[in-house]
């Protein structure tokens, strides 16, 4: 038996999800393409297109790529950046300490 995802998700996978769902369609119908061809563009089965126009959190990010690049969209994950994650890492290096081998030590 499979698990429902959406109960264990909270409600702001749940609503990126649909946002993104809710992207997928607008650009495949702005395209003039039913779901079966873009399902094939993509590599997919029609019924995972399905569930993914739903929104469907449990279809594996790779799909998601998938579908994204066959409708030219990829580039805009491309430029996803977190500047707050790249401070902290910055911030952690700067605190380490410096290891310093004992020239001794490389006397073979």
């Amino acid at each position: 038996m499979r698990r429902d995802e959406r109960a264990f998700a909270n409600p702001r996978v749940t609503e990126v999800g649909a946002h993104f769902a809710a992207l997928v369609r607008t650009a495949r119908l702005a395209r003039g393409w039913s779901q079966v061809e873009l399902a094939e563009r993509a590599r997919i089965s029609a019924p995972t297109m399905t569930r993914l126009e739903q929104g469907a959190i449990s279809t594996s990010l790779g799909t998601w790529l998938s579908v994204f690049d066959a409708l030219g969209l990829l580039r805009l994950l491309e430029r996803i950046e977190d500047p707050s994650s790249e401070a902290l890492l910055d911030q952690t290096r700067m605190q380490r300490p410096s290891r310093r081998i004992p020239r001794d030590d490389l006397d073979f």
